[in-house]
């Protein structure tokens, strides 16, 4: 970690943005878990062939429609949160960008009121900044837990968990800069 109130910022930006993506990608994938669920009930349940007035051609039918239903709905599930993740992914560029360029004005600041007087701030403010970092840390956690909850397998949590090479390399990258 950085000694730098910018990369501690952005890497805590990045960290929600991280946050944020899981919690959509959870309901993502609980939303067609429980589509799936309902669309299996109400499938056996109108090949069932208790009910009455019910012949084999309107069960097809029936079936027929609900299966676009079905897939109309997840379809629109999965549009909306490829959307939510570019909306993230634009805020968290836009977010680490307007860091960078605090930064460039922070560097004009102390070379007007000196070192010693960015230091200190640096030096009273970077204990908050660290603990905001473990905190935004700490949600991350927390939401890759859900979505290991809600998918109830390990494998959708690897989708979820990519961005965190992509954060740090910006990070990286800003504290360089």
């Amino acid at each position: 970690m950085s000694n730098s109130l910018n990369a501690v910022a952005i890497d805590v930006v990045g960290q929600y943005g991280l946050a944020s993506k899981n919690l959509v990608n959870a309901y993502r994938v609980g939303t067609q878990r429980a589509a799936e669920k309902m669309s299996e009930r109400y499938t056996s349940m109108i090949a069932s062939p208790s009910l009455p007035m019910v012949n084999d051609t309107l069960r097809s039918s029936i079936l027929s429609a609900h299966q676009q239903l079905t897939g109309l709905f997840i379809g629109g599930v999965a549009r909306a949160t490829e959307q939510a993740d570019l909306a993230i992914d634009k805020i968290t560029d836009g977010t680490t960008l307007g860091i960078k360029r605090l930064g460039n004005v922070g560097e004009r600041f102390e070379s007007m009121m000196g070192a010693p007087v960015v230091e200190t701030v640096t030096t009273l403010n970077m204990p908050a900044a660290k603990l905001s970092l473990q905190i935004a840390g700490q949600v991350v956690e927390g939401s890759k837990r859900l979505v290991e909850r809600v998918a109830a397998v390990e494998g959708a949590v690897q989708a979820a968990a990519e961005p965190v090479v992509e954060v740090k390399a910006r990070a990286k990258r800003a504290a360089a800069e």
